[in-house]
């Protein structure tokens, strides 16, 4: 049974070396842990070495519903100084869906992270997380990023929130002045609507 080779793997993740750890945590991630294993992989989750940090975070967030209870240490990371790992962080949170609200607050701060790849994974979280009216603002803002995958992003995140975006995607299309935005939020509006 592969879960069976999980347990010196994880024992792996205490080596010295740090290739060692990054190798280890990938083959955790391909044979994917069960929920006994989470209190085991955590510490992993403060390692040095940025592949370590990303790769556990990925796990817990492909785990799913038996991974909630790292959805704290997770959001932590939303502030990580390694910008793959920021993003992986995202990522994960927004796998486990509403039931990671309580990192939003990170998520919208990492609106305005430095890396794009951040930016857009953050967008993608807080619409998979909390569909609701109290972002679109700030996700409208993002249609006009300098990163053209962050504006695609945005895009996308304002779909998933759908019809309660409805009212500040038309408020935005009226107010612009810059005709390809315009023209980009009445889109979405009818998008949305025919969806």
């Amino acid at each position: 049974h592969a879960r069976e080779a999980l347990l010196p793997l994880i024992e792996a993740l205490k080596h010295e070396d740090r290739d060692a750890r990054a190798a280890a945590a990938a083959a955790i991630k391909q044979i994917g842990p069960a929920a006994e294993h989470i209190p085991l992989l955590l510490p992993a989750l403060k390692d040095p070495f940025m592949k370590v940090r990303s790769t556990v975070t990925l796990t817990f967030g492909y785990m799913g519903e038996p991974a909630k209870v790292t959805i704290p240490e997770i959001t932590k990371l939303v502030k990580d100084e390694n910008t793959w790992v920021r993003m992986h962080a995202a990522a994960s949170l927004a796998r486990f869906g509403k039931d990671a609200k309580e990192a939003v607050p990170a998520l919208v701060e990492a609106l305005s992270d430095e890396a794009g790849i951040v930016r857009g994974m953050a967008v993608v979280a807080i619409a998979r997380i909390d569909p609701s009216p109290e972002y679109v603002s700030k996700m409208i803002f993002l249609l006009q990023d300098d990163n053209e995958r962050v504006r695609t992003l945005a895009e996308e995140a304002l779909f998933t929130v759908g019809k309660p975006a409805i009212d500040d995607l038309k408020g935005a299309a009226e107010a612009v002045s810059d005709a390809r935005l315009k023209v980009l939020l009445q889109e979405l509006v009818r998008k949305i609507q025919a969806k």
